[in-house]
């Protein structure tokens, strides 16, 4: 039960498609972190016609072991798929460009939760949709496009919708600081950005529909640009500019960091059609804040997509190696708090020996090496395995041949990095201690960094443990977030974090090149 088979999805069709005769084509889309997507065509006898064939796209939560229910939210902030087959209905209605659903999911059917939908033709890669020749009209426009949707979307009467959240700039920094507090994964650039976002946020008196997660992936085009709104799962009540700003965020962007709309447009170009199209004037100082908002929220669904492998809900290689994205978010926010400058990533360290605490140990006895047999691991699924597969298959093995490539790098570069970071957590700790003795005669805000008994383990123990003291002192306003040595100690961190983890990131090579 749950197998999505041709024969399953020839008995859903049949329901509203008579005549169906098979389901052909079937494949899984690649992506599909939170929700699973699946292609196929159908065959319909057609009188006088002979067989005629109709494609459609099948949405549905994953099928995981372990899962409570199929119809749990792949994240806390998912609205059920039924909400969401409706809203899309009513959408369409309201003029706005989404694909139709054509029937949902029955227990009967043994797939789930779920809905078929009708398929667009278009392209969702980012990649190819910001370098393709063919689109080359379609980026043009693309973000005029993207402005007059949006004031669709946002002019859709919300009486009669189904029943979605209320949120505003208060509560959604809430919700972020919640959700981070229930990880294991403390990050001082986080605990940062949420004192600098408190002092901006405000509350929404006449909400609208906000579509919550309006950028690449879930945006079809084609070569006459916008051809649907996909994916929306995380719509609510809320501030328009937060549609704005979610678009306008830098993991959007996908290396053409000079294009602040998804990498292919410009602000003013956003702007302008969608105060055309609504009569509304867009709040630019709104929409940085909602900038700044969704990529802390885009980390914080990293780590939270990353907690379901931690914690064995799903084993998958993508779940594992998006935590690795968390650092480009968190490069992203110095950068819009307080700029970044120039400066080399940690240098790999002289090679250490067992119990020194300087990393991992390289026994030069062996060969090859941990790095060279990554290497070649790697070429392997770049130059042999990738080139015969396709689909999900080979979305995967490129994710695997990315996350190998991160383990050499870590190999190479971490130690150095992970003990550059320690002597910083160590000296803005003696600053907390120190100014609260002055203050208040107290031992301090913060719990000093454990003394390393030496190891690998260790290293890494003591970096969670410093992050952690580190986070409650700025969280506790022991340490103000914007203090001179904390933020030089920021920009030296995400640094090193997005050259091991991702040294292709569009904030971060912008940077090596200044």
């Amino acid at each position: 039960m749950g197998d999505v088979t041709s024969e399953k999805l020839l008995g859903v069709l049949a329901r509203v498609r008579p005549g169906a005769r098979s389901v052909v084509e079937l494949r899984r889309l690649s992506g599909g972190a939170s929700l699973e997507s699946w292609s196929f065509a159908l065959e319909v006898d057609a009188a006088d016609h002979g067989a005629m064939a109709e494609r459609f796209v099948l949405r549905r939560a994953p099928q995981l072991a372990g899962a409570a229910s199929a119809d749990d939210p792949p994240t806390t902030m998912a609205m059920p798929l039924a909400s969401e087959a409706e809203l899309i209905r009513q959408a369409g209605a309201g003029g706005v460009v989404v694909p139709d659903v054509v029937v949902e999911l029955e227990e009967a059917d043994e797939l789930g939760v779920g809905f078929v939908m009708a398929h667009v033709d278009g392209e969702t890669i980012p990649q190819r949709i910001l370098r393709d020749p063919d689109l080359d009209d379609a980026r043009n426009n693309l973000a005029g496009q993207c402005g007059q949707a949006l004031a669709g979307i946002h002019a859709i009467a919300i009486d009669g919708l189904p029943e979605l959240r209320r949120v505003d700039g208060p509560a959604t920094i809430d919700q972020l600081e919640e959700q981070l507090d229930g990880f294991g994964h403390p990050s001082p650039v986080f605990a940062a950005a949420l004192r600098w976002l408190k002092d901006q946020a405000r509350p929404i008196d006449d909400p609208v529909l906000v579509h919550g997660d309006f950028r690449h992936g879930n945006l079809m085009i084609d070569r006459r640009g916008l051809a649907a709104v996909l994916d929306w799962e995380l719509a609510h009540l809320g501030d328009p500019m937060e549609d704005l700003g979610w678009l306008c965020a830098p993991s959007w962007r996908f290396g053409k960091m000079d294009r602040a709309v998804g990498g292919f447009g410009d602000r003013p170009q956003l702007f302008e059609a969608y105060q055309a199209a609504t009569g509304r004037e867009v709040d630019p100082a709104q929409v940085t804040f909602w900038e700044a908002v969704a990529t802390l929220k885009w980390g914080v669904i990293c780590l939270m997509m990353y907690t379901s492998f931690e914690t064995g809900l799903n084993r998958s290689v993508e779940r594992a190696a998006i935590g690795r994205r968390v650092s480009e978010t968190e490069i992203d926010l110095v950068d819009m708090m307080f700029g970044l400058e120039p400066t080399d990533p940690a240098t790999p360290s002289p090679t250490g020996t067992p119990g020194s605490g300087d990393g991992a140990a390289t026994i030069s006895a062996i060969s090859p090496s941990a790095g060279e047999l990554l290497q070649a691991v790697e070429r392997f699924l770049r130059e042999e395995a990738m080139p015969g597969l396709e689909g999900r298959s080979a979305f995967l093995a490129r994710v695997a041949a990315n996350a190998v490539a991160t383990v050499g790098r870590e190999l190479e570069m971490g130690p150095s990095a992970g003990h550059r970071e320690l002597r910083g957590i160590d000296s803005l700790m003696q600053l907390v201690n120190g100014e609260s003795d002055r203050k208040s005669g107290a031992d301090g805000d913060g719990e000093p960094v454990p003394d390393p008994d030496g190891g690998v383990d260790d290293t890494a123990r003591r970096l969670i443990a410093g992050r952690r003291s580190l986070s409650a002192a700025i969280s506790g306003g022991g340490l103000a977030f914007d203090h001179p040595e904390l933020i030089a100690h920021l920009r030296a961190t995400v640094v090193d974090a997005v050259a091991i983890d991702q040294p292709r990131y569009g904030t971060y090579a912008a940077l090596q090149q200044d």
